[in-house]
């Protein structure tokens, strides 16, 4: 059971975030235990995010009967590439916008301008 002296003896050695007196100094190069931890920590999340965006990607292309192989693609990468910069706000485009003539058209200027940079570059 914890005494009161025992919480209020942690609450101050908190509120002053002193390393212990045994504890030899940082030396340079040398990260702390709690520095270290929050790496960690961090790491945990990073690889738990990318499982779970692994698992979305893989069930959609299965559940849509979508082929494999465009997970390798250069435009599929492209794409995730682009989904990173957007907000929550929004929202993908309907499938009369993609299909569209005008959509189409303006994706093929935009393909043929790149090459032609590309070209005269």
């Amino acid at each position: 059971m914890v005494e009161e002296s025992q919480s209020t003896l942690a609450q101050a050695l908190v509120a002053l975030r002193s390393p212990p007196l045994l504890c030899p100094p940082v030396t340079k190069g040398q990260t702390s235990i709690l520095s270290g931890f929050e790496r960690v920590v961090s790491n945990d999340i990073q690889r738990s995010n990318d499982a779970q965006l692994e698992m979305a990607i893989a069930d959609f292309f299965h559940c849509e009967n979508v082929a494999d192989r465009v997970v390798e693609s250069t435009r599929f990468k492209y794409m995730l590439k682009q989904a990173r910069l957007v907000g929550d706000e929004f929202r993908p485009p309907m499938r009369k916008k993609i299909g569209g003539k005008k959509f189409f058209n303006i994706n093929l200027n935009c393909n043929i301008s790149s090459n032609i940079m590309k070209v005269n570059c």
